[in-house]
């Protein structure tokens, strides 16, 4: 029986120790990742919330499209920073050439304008002119006819003059 005892306390002592490597397993694997999360939490979420934000300033701004990201980290974020910078650097060349092309647009539209009021002024003094130009035409015709009436009245008067004469 003293040896059943012995065992028995042999057991138990084993049973103790290995809850104990266990119970400290756990432990040291749970310390593992309470650091491992307090690391996260220093290294990696202040660059994730500083790039947010300044994409959040960015977006609530005026469509500033010469605002650019810190992109100074030589990780994930960085790049993203400076990808997303390369974006609006092209996004700002898209808009600037789309604002040029609305300006010389406005521009050409402006002389097409000036060209059509100076067509319109043009056809209004040629109108003139033709209306002008019909009416020193038909003048022109009641003058010939007048004179074309006084020849013929010169010619009558003078035939009857020289028959009578005649006579």
């Amino acid at each position: 029986s003293s040896e059943l005892e012995a065992l028995s306390q042999g057991v138990d002592d084993a049973v103790i120790y290995s809850r104990t490597v266990v119970l400290a397993g756990l432990a040291s694997i749970v310390f593992i990742v309470v650091i491992g999360l307090f690391l996260v939490y220093i290294k990696v979420l202040p660059p994730i919330i500083k790039l947010r934000n300044s994409m959040m300033s960015i977006a609530s701004g005026n469509a500033d499209l010469t605002a650019r990201l810190s992109n100074s980290a030589n990780d994930e974020i960085g790049e993203t920073s400076r990808y997303f910078n390369e974006f609006v650097e092209k996004l700002h060349g898209l808009i600037g050439d789309v604002v040029g092309t609305s300006n010389r647009m406005f521009v050409t539209s402006e002389q097409l304008a000036h060209a059509t009021e100076m067509t319109l002024k043009g056809m209004g003094s040629l109108k003139v002119d033709t209306s002008t130009a019909s009416s020193d035409v038909n003048a022109i015709a009641d003058r010939v006819q007048d004179i074309a009436q006084h020849t013929q009245q010169a010619v009558s008067a003078s035939e009857e003059a020289r028959d009578a004469a005649i006579s």
